[in-house]
C-alpha cells in the first residue's frame, strides 16, 4: 500500500512539474516561436535599434552594412535563455541573421573598439568577459529595455561606436562559478562547458574505488600497513555508535551526531564558496554557503526526526571522514558534491521500504527547495540565492548518485522505477539550473 501511495505521488508531482513547465512556456512564447515580452520592452528595444540606424548613418540596414559594421559577441557562458533572446531579437529584426557572430573568448576588447563596428554583446558581465570590461569602464547606457527578466541596454561611446547589450538579470545580478574554469581538467585541455560534467564522474568514481585507493595509497606512501587500511576501508560505523546520547534539561542529545552535522556543514559550506570565488575568499559568500548549508541539513534533520516518529524508524546522521575529502576533491575538479555524511539505519529489514522512502522524500524536498530558490532567482536575482540554489541541488544530486552510502543505492534498492524516474529528473535538474538556464 506504501509503495503503491509513493507512486501516485511521485506520478502526480511528475505531471504537475510538466503543466507547470507548458504553462511557463506559453506564457512567455509567441505562436511563432517568439519570446512574448512587455510593450514597453518593445518600444525601447525599437529605440535602441534605431539608435543602431543613426549610427550607421543608414535608416534602412541592408544586408552588406549589416556584415561589415555590425558584429555579435557571444558569452562565453551565456545561458539557454539569452540564447532565445537573441534568436527573438533577429526574428523581430531579420537583418540580425546576417551579422556575424563570434565568442568573447576569440577577440579582445580593444579589436572591437578599433574596427568602429557596431558591438552586440550577449551575455552579462557575469556570463561575458568583453561585457565585463565595458562596463568596468563606468559607461552611462541611455537607452534600457527590461521585461520579466531580461534586459538590452545600449550606450554610445566618445568614438561614437555603439554597444549594446543582450542579457538576462542574472548576468549582472549573479555571480561566475570560478571552479570550473580554474579547475585541473581545464589545464589538461577540457572546455569549462564539460567540466562539471566530467568533474561529477571522477568524484563518482572516487565514491566508488575509495576503499583501493586508501589501500593502494598506503602501499605507495607506506604510511600504514596494507592489512590495516583495509581493514579501515571495509569499516563500517555502527548505529549504536553515534546513537550515544545524553539527557540535559530533559532532552535527549546525541553529541557525536551533532558533531558530525557541524563538521558536515562547515566541510559543505566551504567547498561550494570554492566553487563560487576560488581561493578568492569572499567571506559573504562563505558565511552564506556555510548558513545554508546549516540550515538544510537541520531541516532534513527535522524531516528524518518526523518520519523516525511516524513510522517507529531509528536512523542518525553520521559524519564520513573520506568522503569529506572527496567533497572537496570535487570542489577543486570543478562540481562540488555533498559526500561529508549519510543517514545510518537500523539493520532491521522489515523497515528497510520505509528508510528507503524517508530518503526519498527528503533527497525530493531539498531539490524542490532549490527550484522553487531558482525561479525566484530568475525573477530578483541575487547572488546570496544563488548560494542556496547550489546548496540545495548539490544536495540531491549527490544523493541520487547509486553508490552506498549514498541515499540513491538504498532508494535503487527499494524500487528501481522510482529510482530512475528521480535520477533522471533531478541529475538533469541539476545541471540545467546550475550551469545552462
Amino acid at each position: 500500500m506504501l509503495r503503491i501511495q509513493m507512486r501516485l505521488i511521485l506520478i502526480l508531482t511528475f505531471i504537475f512539474s510538466i503543466l507547470l513547465t507548458l504553462s511557463y512556456a506559453a506564457e512567455n512564447v509567441t505562436s511563432d516561436g517568439v519570446l512574448k515580452f512587455s510593450p514597453a520592452f518593445n518600444k525601447n528595444l525599437s529605440i535602441i535599434f534605431n539608435q543602431i540606424k543613426d549610427t550607421l548613418g543608414e535608416r534602412e540596414i541592408t544586408k552588406s552594412v549589416a556584415e561589415q559594421q555590425m558584429i555579435i559577441v557571444k558569452g562565453e557562458e551565456i545561458s539557454i535563455m539569452e540564447q532565445e533572446l537573441l534568436s527573438s531579437a533577429k526574428k523581430k529584426y531579420p537583418i540580425l541573421n546576417s551579422v556575424k557572430a563570434i565568442t568573447a573568448k576569440s577577440v579582445h576588447l580593444e579589436e572591437l573598439l578599433k574596427s568602429k563596428k557596431v558591438i552586440i554583446l550577449v551575455g552579462g558581465p557575469n556570463k561575458n568577459s568583453i561585457t565585463e570590461q565595458i562596463t568596468k569602464k563606468d559607461l552611462i547606457f541611455n537607452n534600457t529595455a527590461r521585461s520579466n527578466s531580461f534586459l538590452v541596454k545600449s550606450t554610445t561611446l566618445r568614438s561614437g561606436q555603439t554597444v549594446v547589450i543582450f542579457s538576462d538579470l542574472r548576468g549582472y545580478k549573479n555571480i561566475k562559478m570560478q571552479a570550473r574554469h580554474k579547475s585541473p581538467l581545464v589545464t589538461l585541455g577540457l572546455s569549462p562547458d564539460y567540466v562539471p560534467l566530467v568533474a561529477s564522474a571522477i568524484s563518482s568514481a572516487l565514491l566508488l574505488l575509495w576503499p583501493n585507493i586508501l589501500i593502494i595509497s598506503g602501499t605507495f606512501l607506506k604510511v600504514y600497513s596494507a592489512g590495516f587500511l583495509k581493514s579501515k576501508a571495509k569499516e563500517k560505523t555502527s548505529i549504536e555508535e553515534v546513537a550515544e546520547h545524553a539527557n540535559k534539561f530533559g532532552f535527549t542529545i546525541r553529541l557525536k551526531e551533532i558533531l558530525g552535522l557541524l563538521i558536515a556543514t562547515l566541510v559543505y559550506g566551504i567547498a561550494v564558496s570554492y566553487a563560487f570565488t576560488g581561493l578568492e575568499v569572499d567571506f559573504e559568500i562563505l558565511f552564506y554557503a556555510i548558513i545554508f548549508a546549516g540550515a538544510l541539513f537541520s531541516l532534513r534533520t527535522v524531516i528524518r526526526f518526523l518520519f523516525e516518529r511516524f513510522f517507529k524508524l531509528k536512523s542518525v546522521f553520521s559524519l564520513w571522514k573520506e568522503g569529506c575529502g572527496i567533497c572537496l576533491v570535487s570542489a577543486v575538479l570543478g562540481n562540488t558534491l555533498q559526500t561529508t555524511g549519510y543517514e545510518l539505519e537500523e539493520a532491521n529489514t522489515e523497515n528497510q521500504k520505509k528508510l528507503a522512502l524517508m530518503k526519498f522524500s527528503i533527497t525530493f524536498i531539498t531539490m524542490l527547495l532549490a527550484v522553487i530558490i531558482f525561479f525566484i532567482n530568475l525573477e530578483s536575482p541575487d547572488k546570496i540565492l544563488q548560494v542556496f540554489i547550489a546548496i540545495a541541488s548539490g544536495l540531491a544530486f549527490t544523493e541520487v548518485i547509486p553508490i552506498a552510502p549514498m541515499p540513491g543505492a538504498a532508494i535503487k534498492k527499494w524500487n528501481l522505477w522510482v529510482w530512475c524516474i528521480i535520477f533522471i529528473l533531478i541529475v538533469a535538474t541539476y545541471f540545467l539550473i546550475n550551469f545552462y538556464l
